[in-house]
């Protein structure tokens, strides 16, 4: 702002300038020194983010003064054009410090859009909040022509016209204004009049403002619906008993009546306010509640002669609850305000899924407006929350000045906020998070906002965690440090059956230039168990977790972070954006003996490196398996490939297999294709000794496929050291998967077998043909299965059948099975139901078997 006073004074000195010039030295003519001057004052006007052209300007020193083809733009172009002004004016009343205009008429003025906003740290904040009126200023008649407002700037186009006259900054005192503006492409006035005498005292304010649907202020103000909106506000007599009456009608759900009383004793001025408004509409959609039917603003403050002013209460009050602010302002402008509120009585507060059965709050500011300190609390009791309930949430909170300087520049903070009888709906957070919780906090901050917190603390009756160093917005400079002393309860949360206890210690930083944020970690799991004997053997009683991980601005990186078990070593290193990647995994198993009791030898290594970019990424891992035992069985080598690009329909991955089981070997993949709605896995070759699989998949987005598979297995004992049991027999089998025109899901199954075994189970001999409509949303089978020399658990049946008929809704099915001399029959239906289907059954017989 200072820049551009600096132009306008440099413009009016180069204008006497000009004058002085041509009087004494008979240079340029005035024509051509007044087209100088619009290049020179337009140049001055211009910074880097606003461009100012002047067409022209004549008769700058003389009584009447024109100029002509003013453009505003910026790096979007211009924005604002100005075809003429006008104005009738004496330069010699300016040199003795008034402004004297006796008219002053703009004829096309166009504001296509809004300017582009700017952030420049010289455009702000050089100057008065609201701009003071240093010299007199007399406008005896203004006239705008026409203003057209493009749609841009309010969502409509819009053209009005303007007229008035205004006397400020008087020595007198005396302040006069008449304004008057009207719609030309459709109806709306507005008025103004405001009139005030300091040897009578009287004031006389009218202001009045009507517009239809649609209209201007509707727009401005973003009322809901855009509704027609409505104002008045009327008042004539002297200070010392002043009444206004106050009107707005926005529609049927905006508006507000009440009064304003002015009232002159004991050296101050007595205010007293009574408004009664409907604003539910106006507020935030989760505050309305709040709001909703009237809300009554009284008030009675005094305004002294010395610049004192006493609240004695100014109170905000609605059907749910209110808001009242009482105290004082020294002439000195020391503040000692209390800010008070609660709910009513019996009254629950509802927003949004949040309710409050009760609510207060406590506030009381003193000081200086620069330099304030605010101490209170807000108390909240019987909080519900989609997650459950808080019995009690409290918030305590006491804010100074670091010193006694005015304005301040720093603060000193204390916090403290505490949370009583939680009650989780979740039973696995609830379990984990407990009953309670207790947030501190104390430090020191500046005007801006950036904190330097001494110590932060959290604690549970589960968890501990405590933070210092510097924190604001973007700005984070500190340690943070957490201690579990038991995982047991969020045993549930993960699903197992966790013990032991961890520690956390985290250095964390934030770059605002480069948007990132990074934590050097070092934590460790100690006494750690999961109860699943594999994970136990992976990560073993002490697990520790060094390096540093970062969030960026659009990725993530890791540098040497590393996880350590027992019996694993796991690394990242790298990072990956929208733009770029190189993000490196290395995982190592040395002894997979110690994940399961049927693995004797053996380790296991992951590779896998992610390059390209998050937006397309390539990726190439290898998993190898080498020297293992497994069922007594060598595995000399193991390798599992991935080898895939891009994301979505551009995914384009094959995964390969090779290596040797048992003396055989293992060779084949299958390659995985995307598609807009969904993948192909085509190419499916896969061969393990004696078994093969082939075949090739169409799958949508709704997990509905199309397409077969072919298994052929000479003898299925050579996966046994793979799936860790033994199998044996041969198996053919082939499933064809069929899309239906309505979008379910078919499918049919041939299989035929001899001499199957896995571990306890034997089957002699079995066929099987089976048909499945509908199967994801509503399975109905339809086919028979027959089984010969079935052995289950040393229980043996010579003959096992099972029959299968769909109907409209169900599957009717009977199963027998003859054991020696008895034969064994039930019969049942099988009902689609969400989420897993209902087994009824009807018939369940035991008789003599048959000759």
């Amino acid at each position: 702002m200072r820049g551009r006073s600096t132009a306008i004074l440099t413009a009016g000195a180069l204008a006497l300038g000009l004058h002085a010039a041509q009087a004494q030295l008979g240079v340029p003519s005035e024509a051509e020194q007044q087209g100088v001057l619009a290049g020179v004052i337009s140049r001055l006007l211009t910074t880097p983010t606003a461009r100012v052209e002047i067409g022209g300007i004549e008769g700058v020193l003389s009584r009447r003064a024109t100029i002509t083809g003013i453009r505003v733009g910026d790096e979007d172009g211009i924005w604002l054009s100005l075809a003429r002004a006008e104005i009738d004016w004496s330069l010699t009343a300016l040199l003795r410090g008034r402004l004297e205009v006796s008219e002053l008429t703009l004829s096309e003025l166009e504001i296509a859009r809004r300017p582009v906003p700017t952030d420049r740290p010289e455009d702000v904040a050089e100057g008065p909040l609201v701009p003071e009126v240093p010299i007199e200023v007399n406008i005896e008649a203004f006239t705008l022509d026409r203003l057209r407002l493009g749609e841009a700037v309010l969502g409509t186009p819009a053209e009005l016209s303007a007229q008035g006259s205004a006397r400020l900054g008087a020595e007198d005192g005396a302040t006069f204004l008449a304004f008057e503006a009207q719609r030309l492409d459709a109806e709306g006035t507005l008025s103004v009049d405001l009139d005030y005498s300091p040897q009578t005292t009287v004031l006389a304010l009218d202001v009045t403002h009507a517009e239809p649907e649609g209209g201007i202020v509707a727009r401005l103000l973003d009322l809901p619906g855009l509704p027609p909106v409505s104002l008045t506000i009327a008042g004539e007599a002297p200070l010392d008993a002043f009444d206004a009456q106050i009107a707005l009608e926005a529609g049927p759900e905006i508006g507000a009546q009440g009064r304003a009383t002015v009232r002159r004793g004991d050296a101050a001025y007595a205010l007293d306010l009574d408004v009664a408004a409907r604003i539910a509409a106006l507020v935030p959609e989760t505050a309305a509640p709040l709001f909703e039917g009237t809300t009554q603003l009284v008030g009675e403050a005094s305004f002294g002669d010395d610049g004192a002013i006493a609240i004695a209460r100014l109170a905000l009050g609605t059907e749910i609850a209110e808001l009242a602010l009482a105290g004082t302002v020294a002439p000195d402008r020391a503040l000692d305000l209390a800010l008070s509120g609660e709910t009513r009585l019996d009254t629950t507060l509802r927003l949004d899924e949040t309710t409050v059965d009760a609510l207060a709050l406590d506030l009381r500011i003193t000081g200086f407006p620069t330099a304030p300190r605010l101490a209170g609390f807000l108390d909240g009791q019987g909080v519900g929350l989609a997650q459950g309930r808080v019995e009690r949430l409290r918030l305590d909170v006491d804010v100074a000045p670091e010193a006694a300087t005015v304005p301040a520049e720093r603060y000193r903070f204390e916090l403290a906020a505490q949370a009583e009888g939680v009650a989780l709906t979740d039973p696995a957070l609830a379990a984990a998070l407990g009953d309670g919780a207790r947030v501190e906090a104390s430090g020191t901050a500046d005007v801006i906002g950036i904190a330097d917190v001494t110590r932060a603390t959290i604690e549970t009756p589960t968890l501990a965690g405590t933070y210092s160093g510097i924190l604001a917005a973007r700005t984070l400079d500190g340690l943070f440090e957490a201690r579990i002393p038991s995982l047991e309860p969020f045993g549930d949360i993960a699903g197992l059956a966790l013990a032991g206890s961890a520690d956390l210690t985290a250095r964390l930083g934030a770059d605002p230039a480069e948007e990132t944020l990074t934590a050097a970690l070092q934590g460790r799991l100690s006494d750690f168990a999961t109860g699943i004997a594999a994970l136990d053997g992976l990560f073993g009683p002490d697990v520790t977790l060094t390096g540093t991980a970062a969030s960026l601005a659009d990725g993530i990186g890791f540098d040497g972070l590393r996880l350590d078990g027992a019996n694993l070593a796991l690394t990242l290193h790298g990072s990956a954006t929208q733009t770029r990647a190189d993000l490196a995994l290395d995982a190592r198993v040395p002894r997979l003996a110690a994940l399961h009791p049927r693995l004797d030898a053996g380790e296991g290594v992951i590779e896998a490196r992610l390059t390209g970019s998050l937006e397309r990424p390539s990726l190439a891992a290898r998993a190898t398996l080498t020297d293992v035992v497994a069922l007594e069985r060598p595995v000399p080598r193991l390798d599992l490939t991935i080898d895939a690009t891009g994301l979505g329909p551009d995914l384009d991955a094959r995964i390969g297999l090779d290596g040797t089981v048992s003396d055989a070997p293992a060779r084949g993949g299958l390659r995985v294709v995307g598609r807009e709605g969904g993948w192909s896995v085509e190419d499916i070759d896969v061969a393990i000794g004696s078994v093969g699989l082939t075949g090739a998949l169409q799958v949508d987005e709704d997990l509905r496929s199309e397409g077969g598979l072919r298994l052929a297995a000479g003898d299925l004992d050579d996966l046994s050291p793979l799936v860790l049991a033994a199998l044996s027999g041969r198996l053919e089998a082939a499933i064809d998967l069929v899309r239906e025109a309505d979008g379910s899901q078919s499918a049919t199954l041939e299989a035929s077998g001899q001499d199957l075994a896995v571990e306890a189970i034997g089957i002699g001999a079995i066929d099987a043909s089976i048909a499945g409509t509908d199967l994801i949303e509503a399975p109905r089978l339809d086919g028979e299965a027959v089984a010969q020399r079935v052995d289950v658990f040393g229980e043996a049946f010579e003959r096992v059948e099972a029959r299968a008929v769909a109907t409209a809704n169900a599957t009717d099915f009977t199963v027998s099975a003859r054991a020696g001399d008895l034969l064994y029959e039930t019969s049942g239906t099988l009902v689609p139901e969400t989420p897993v289907p209902r087994l009824d059954l009807r018939d369940i017989s035991v008789g003599p078997a048959p000759d």
